[in-house]
């Protein structure tokens, strides 16, 4: 009795509660596909905001972009897909709002592995602070961004642990088909 009480006592206090990350909502990485996204309500209708497209480049083969709301909060959701596999999910909204999201994401996920404090400028030189957050679970990491792009947008990306690695090698194949076309 005395073992099995210390063994379960070990597993409780050695197991994380987190959700693994598998990806956002209904959109499983690597295995949600292109056609299921295009299949599903809206995506056909460019009007309404959701709409599909081909992008040959570092990033992915096919993006889909649609409205959305993470915590609550609307967003803007970008999909990456390679080879019709859905790889990486994006979503930007407004700077003031990282904080009621990474609050949401620590209730779901968990501390966050790396918490890096950045300073970022924007154009006329003015410095703003730029927390980056990285949770790394299972075979997929998510990374939130305080600024990206702008100092008043953040940014929150869910992506497959091979993602980056990807990206790095379409990045060297692009450089070596932009040399080729001088």
């Amino acid at each position: 009795m005395k073992i099995i009480f210390v063994i379960a006592t070990f597993l409780i206090c050695n197991s994380s509660f987190a959700d693994e990350i598998s990806g956002f909502k209904n959109y499983e990485l690597s295995k949600t596909t292109l056609s299921d996204v295009q299949a599903s309500s809206g995506f056909l209708e460019k009007a309404s905001g959701y709409y599909c497209y081909t992008t040959p480049d570092e990033i992915s083969d096919q993006t889909c972009s649609s409205p959305e709301t993470i915590a609550n909060v609307p967003a803007k959701l970008t999909l990456y897909f390679y080879n019709e596999k859905l790889e990486a999910i994006s979503l930007r909204t407004a700077e003031v709002r990282f904080s009621e999201i990474v609050s949401a994401l620590i209730e779901k996920y968990g501390r966050p592995n790396e918490e890096v404090n950045e300073v970022s400028k924007n154009r006329a030189g003015a410095t703003f602070d730029n927390k980056k957050l990285l949770w790394k679970k299972g075979q997929a990491f998510i990374e939130a961004k305080q600024r990206a792009g702008t100092v008043d947008k953040c940014s929150i990306t869910f992506a497959s642990s091979g993602w980056n690695d990807k990206v790095a090698e379409r990045l060297k194949e692009f450089a070596k088909k932009k040399s080729k076309d001088l």
